[in-house]
């Protein structure tokens, strides 16, 4: 409230006497954090008594603490300190230099601004403080390559390590430490998106390992350093990875040096040499980048490694390596078999159509100029909000389904900025969406089985307002609704997750939310996928370039 009865509460003026009034000035504030390695008394006075009295609650500031700095520091002799306040509300002062050497950091102004993870072979860990501790890493959180963050604070002075500490907010609304890079090294945070380049095998090094050196897999132990340079010393370290990372070691390990460690020389994503202890390494198979089903057809493009490896292409267009003796030459494809019987409601044709609904005319685009009549998919898009309207187009459902068809509904809270699902933490909107999904899909008889629940939610211009959908909210909410669905008559019926915008989303890398989705989900019945083309060309549709973001979808 402004003001009641007249009298104002709110003022352009700052009131007069006591701390910023008319008798005072303004009490200048900024944010400070405590160093790593740092913990300081919290004293009633700007000094430091040798019996403690200027101590007597005993408060200890740790090592990350936020605070808010009240005024300018004071300087006694080599020493200043420093008033504080504590998010307690509690005041006092700490000692914020000695000798030259600073206590406090001071983040700066102007920080903020959106950033992308570059591209990490094993990403970025964040942690509650600026300090590579087991109890500060925020577990499991690993920030990877492409994920988009909001810079929040940076430390412009490098730790004792030569680490340069970066505060960011998550797309999870998880806010932490990630080390930014080294003093005299590239930056981990971009201004501009990665270039996500889909890896392929290199012929090559089938063929002719890489400097006449034998390459293989292997994958570390526990948390490793990995260093520039055959050394254990503070300017060789160039990252830590976590225990699982796989890496690709060159050759054998060196002999044991003075300190008895065996380094062994790895090949880094860039191409450069680094090195790690090979007591934390072991030896794995090779990493497979995709299977095929027994009886799949291949075409043979070349034979490599002396015929021991096919490079083939699959009916996809997929391309890798597969082991000649694992194949068989066959004169031709065998010809698949009709589906003629197929559920109420669904279609053995892939010809489809959006949003059939018919005040569009659909079914009449399905009469073929010749007259003969062919079955297909109708998908159909309703918006639900929280309180459904039972029976509306639930006939028009059965009707295409009596007539052959396949049909597919898609659930949405609403459209565009409105949001496909609602904001996650409305609590009250969200429940009103799952029950209004369940209402309406005990509601449509057996006219559809199939069922999306809302669309490409890694694309914020399907987002509610400025909330996120993140990949963990969007599971949760997918789950609830599966479940409320399920229900009755409707009780085996195939519900999906939404399908991933796998190139225009902002979020970052379709492929990582996608699979971050994925793994927050506890059941589903099908998977549905937006597979775009580049252009409306024909030629297109089979066409073997990918999207910058790969072809992982």
């Amino acid at each position: 409230a402004q003001s009641v009865n007249g009298e104002p509460f709110l003022s352009d003026r700052p009131p007069s006497g006591g701390p910023g009034g008319d008798g005072d000035p303004p009490v200048p504030i900024k944010t400070a954090y405590v160093q790593p390695g740092i913990g300081l008394a919290l004293r009633e006075t700007p000094t430091t008594a040798a019996d403690d009295s200027d101590w007597p609650e005993g408060t200890v500031i740790t090592t990350g603490t936020w605070l808010t700095a009240l005024g300018p520091a004071q300087a006694q002799n080599d020493r200043s300190y420093q008033r504080v306040r504590l998010n307690s509300g509690a005041e006092g002062w700490v000692l914020a230099a000695r000798a030259g050497e600073t206590y406090l950091n001071d983040p700066g102004q102007g920080d903020e601004r959106p950033a992308w993870v570059t591209e990490l072979t094993c990403g970025l860990r964040l942690y509650s403080r600026p300090e590579v501790t087991a109890d500060s890493w925020l577990a499991p959180t690993v920030l990877w390559t492409g994920l988009p963050v909001q810079v929040l604070q940076i430390n412009a002075t490098p730790d004792s390590m030569g680490r340069l500490w970066t505060r960011v907010l998550c797309p999870d609304g998880q806010r932490g430490w990630v080390v930014d890079g080294f003093a005299d090294g590239p930056r981990r945070l971009a201004d501009v998106p990665p270039e996500m380049v889909t890896p392929t095998l290199d012929v090559d090094l089938l063929e002719r390992p890489a400097d006449g050196l034998p390459q293989r897999p292997v994958r570390t132990t526990g948390t490793l350093n990995i260093r520039t340079r055959p050394e254990r010393k503070p300017e060789t370290q160039f990252v830590i990875v976590p225990a699982n990372t796989r890496l690709t070691a060159v050759g054998e390990p060196n002999p044991p040096d003075a300190e008895g460690i065996r380094w062994q020389k790895l090949r880094w994503s860039d191409g450069s040499d680094k090195w790690a202890s090979a007591r934390f390494l072991v030896d794995v198979p090779p990493a497979v980048a995709s299977r095929v089903a027994a009886g799949a057809p291949l075409f043979v493009l070349r034979r490599v490694a002396n015929g021991a490896w096919l490079h083939v292409r699959s009916l996809a267009h997929k391309e890798g390596y597969v082991r000649a003796n694992e194949t068989q030459a066959v004169a031709a494809i065998p010809e698949r078999t009709p589906i003629t019987q197929v559920p109420r409601a669904e279609s053995p044709f892939i010809f489809a159509i959006h949003d059939a609904h018919e005040s569009n005319n659909g079914l009449s685009l399905y009469v073929l100029p010749n007259g003969t009549r062919r079955t297909g998919w109708a998908v159909f898009t309703e918006e639900l909000g929280d309180r459904p309207e039972p029976g509306r187009r639930h006939d028009e459902y059965a009707r295409w389904a009596d007539r052959g068809f396949g049909v597919v509904v898609r659930l949405n809270h609403h459209y565009g900025s409105a949001g496909t699902i609602p904001d996650p933490s409305d609590a009250a909107r969200t429940e009103g969406f799952i029950q209004a999904c369940a209402t309406w899909v005990q509601n449509s008889g057996d006219g559809c089985h199939i069922w999306i629940v809302g669309n490409e939610v890694n694309n914020p211009r399907e987002w509610p307002g400025r909330a996120m959908i993140t990949p963990v909210a969007y599971a949760s909410v997918f789950n609830r609704v599966r479940a409320a669905i399920r229900q009755g008559a409707h009780a085996n019926d195939i519900v999906c997750p939404a399908p991933i915008d796998p190139y225009n989303a902002q979020w970052g890398d379709a492929r990582r939310y996608f699979t971050e989705m994925l793994r927050g989900i506890t059941d589903l019945d099908g998977l549905i996928l937006h597979a775009y083309t580049h252009t409306p060309e024909v030629n297109d549709l089979t066409h073997t370039r990918t999207f910058p973001l790969g072809d992982s979808l």
